[in-house]
């Protein structure tokens, strides 16, 4: 897998209008359709006396970028391939060739990013239907991250292999024939598992400081990975009178007890990775070794499935130190595909695994950049400038009230008594709604217009950053569309022309600790409106400097 970084493009830098006008047929057509959600195209034969009454249609070429227009706002868009060329599109179905290093089919998979959605939606001003025209131009403003062009073929390989297993089970019939698939067949984890080894007794002063590793019980995880960062050493004397407790690198081991009553890693299978080394395990460690035509990986993955996790709950024992017996486990059924699918399930999941791991690495590394530059581009306290400034910016910064850049704007509950206030198309957030996402577009609760002017809930428009005011003091989000919300937040709306949501978005950690000061002094804990507003800001004296330090931000935010 390729290490370089992603890089940052606006959309309108990746492609280039495709138009291939041909006059319109007399004689009916094959029309081209897009489905909405990004599900793809469709083709339809327009008969004679049917035809578009327009001079003009296009052409359909294969690997293009197409849009509808009309229904852009509902992810109307596809990547073209050679089922589609040849086809016919009104002018409503603009085309976009992609440049060099941009490939069509990574680019598939690209455009069912939820945040891409979210910019159509954006993109396409106007009421519902056929009344919301997608704006081309702001649609090409959206700026997209995307790989090396070697990554984004590795990428574009991994899904289409993983499209293809997908459709191998779904389809039904080939030909007109009905297709026989190989069944999956149920079989027992003994009939599977050549053996299942248990772990050694080992007291708290037989731990010292030299010797043989042991494998902790936390070591089993859902990565696929033992985690090997809690263990304890015993001696070599030790570890040789309980070799038979003994398990290596490259060994398979699970844990069939748990101190928490949840039990959430419970009989996860896990391999424990890197250079040959052995170790001992404890009591409620077992290591095991499967039989020939098994994969490891298909185990591993398929203990982390939902199927199993729910047999894992329904055999375990015990409340507080909860168990599972080695009969039991060995007891469980399991579906079991051929080999040779075993084989590339494990594989899938694998490299997926592998993903993962490769992203929360690199996530952790922004959190890092994000914390440095947040003390860097901000003026610490008693300071007129940052340490670190975007070029052409030299002004000293200036202290300001919250209130005097945005409108602080709290929220009201419907009676929940009445039924037509509820239900509706309004979206109406509670606090426990707000958690790390960045960005609103749909509550799990909306209210009716009678709803909202029956309570003191108001409209918040598009920008507005909710600010939870109560308990949970300081959770924050930026709203994608209008919605309002409950009395548990005093919501910010900035003043477009003084403020810029994603900057003062930055600043959550800042609002935070100014709304727990001051929310502090009572029995419950709540900051108001009037609080917020009077909360002292050093700000940049430009708009401009503050959308930079907000787009900065915002693209370390979505690394």
């Amino acid at each position: 897998m390729s290490s370089n970084d992603w890089e940052q493009r606006k959309f309108g830098d990746l492609v280039e209008k495709y138009e291939d006008p041909v006059k319109t047929p007399t004689e009916g057509y094959m029309r081209l359709g897009i489905r909405s959600h990004a599900k793809g195209t469709f083709h339809s034969y327009v008969e004679k006396g049917k035809e578009l009454e327009t001079a003009k249609m296009f052409r359909v070429a294969a690997d293009k970028f197409i849009v509808n227009i009309t229904f852009g706002w509902e992810h109307a868009v596809a990547i073209t391939d050679e089922d589609d060329a040849g086809k016919l599109v009104s002018h409503r179905f603009p085309q976009y060739s992609f440049n060099n290093g941009i490939l069509p089919k990574f680019f598939r998979y690209l455009i069912l990013d939820e945040k891409f959605k979210h910019h159509l939606e954006l993109s396409s001003p106007g009421g519902a239907g056929r009344n919301r025209v997608l704006k081309l131009s702001d649609m090409l403003e959206y700026k997209m991250n995307f790989p090396c062009e070697e990554e984004q073929r590795k990428i574009a390989v991994y899904f289409d292999d993983l499209d293809h297993l997908i459709t191998l089970h779904q389809r039904k019939y080939i030909n007109g024939k009905k297709e026989e698939l190989l069944a999956w067949e149920q079989r027992k984890l003994e009939d599977i598992i050549e053996k299942l080894t248990g772990g050694a007794s080992i007291a708290p002063d037989d731990y010292v400081d030299a010797g043989y590793r042991t494998i902790p019980k936390g070591a089993v995880n859902s990565s696929g990975i033992a985690d090997m960062s809690g263990c304890k050493i015993v001696s070599e004397d030790f570890f040789k009178k309980n070799i038979s407790s003994k398990t290596s690198s490259g060994e398979l081991v699970t844990s069939l007890r748990d101190l928490v009553s949840t039990a959430p890693n419970m009989g996860r299978i896990v391999r424990i990775c890197g250079d040959y080394e052995d170790f001992l395990m404890p009591q409620g460690v077992y290591s095991i070794i499967v039989k020939k035509k098994i994969s490891e990986d298909f185990l591993i993955a398929y203990s982390n499935s939902p199927e199993y996790r729910k047999i894992i709950m329904a055999e375990k024992n015990g409340s507080t130190q909860v168990h599972i017996r080695n009969g039991e486990f060995l007891n469980i059924d399991i579906p079991l595909p051929s080999y040779e699918e075993q084989m590339k399930i494990g594989k899938q999941f694998n490299y997926l695994d592998h993903l993962i791991t490769l992203h929360q690495r690199k996530c952790e590394e922004t959190k890092k950049l994000k914390k440095f530059m947040l003390q860097k581009m901000f003026p610490q306290k008693g300071e007129k400038v940052p340490k670190i400034r975007f070029d052409g910016f030299t002004d000293d910064w200036e202290q300001r009230k919250l209130g005097e850049l945005a409108e602080i704007v709290g929220g009201g509950t419907p009676s929940t008594g009445m039924d037509s206030y509820w239900d509706g198309d309004i979206d109406w957030y509670a606090p426990a709604e707000i958690g790390e996402q960045i960005y609103l577009e749909s509550s799990q609760r909306k209210i009716t217009e009678e709803g909202l002017n029956k309570s003191s809930a108001k409209i918040l428009p598009i920008g507005t950053v909710l600010f939870t005011s109560r308990a949970c003091i300081g959770k924050t989000a930026i709203l994608l569309k209008e919605g309002c919300t409950n009395q548990g937040f005093q919501s910010i709306v900035p003043n477009k022309e003084k403020l810029d949501s994603y900057f003062i978005f930055t600043r959550s950690e800042e609002l935070k600790e100014y709304g727990e000061k001051v929310g502090a002094g009572s029995t419950f804990v709540e900051v108001s409106g009037k609080q917020m507003a009077n909360m002292d800001l050093m700000m940049p004296k430009t708009m401009s400097e503050q959308q930079q330090i907000g787009e900065y931000f915002q693209t370390i935010d979505h690394l």
